[in-house]
């Protein structure tokens, strides 16, 4: 079923609550998916293109997400987001998130 076009979405600033799910790397090489609810921001090419430009594997997605649903347990600060994005894997879950989410790819929970 489909409904009519949210024209609100081209607006600059459109944001959205979006799953991620992380593989938390475990010992004897499994990993156990962990997921959390990120906001995320929708760029423009241009923001994108400087974001990914940047000498620093931490700009693009530190761009892009712009904090936690409500309904997490912690408080989003920059140090927080120091954390999260400085974990390779955790990293490549936002980015994958964000791909689908700017894709228009349903999340799988």
């Amino acid at each position: 079923m489909s409904v009519k076009f949210d024209f609100k979405s081209l607006e600059t600033g459109f944001k959205a609550v979006w799953p991620v799910n992380v593989n938390v790397p475990q010992d004897g090489g499994g990993i156990e998916v962990q997921t959390f609810d990120a906001v995320f921001l929708a760029l423009t090419p241009e923001e994108t293109e400087e974001a990914q430009k940047a000498n620093d594997p931490n700009a693009w997605p530190g761009k892009f997400w712009i904090g936690l649903s409500d309904v997490e347990p912690a408080e989003f600060t920059e140090a927080l987001r120091k954390k999260f994005l400085d974990r390779a894997y955790v990293r490549q879950a936002l980015i994958t998130a964000y791909i689908q989410f700017m894709q228009g790819i349903p999340a799988k929970n």
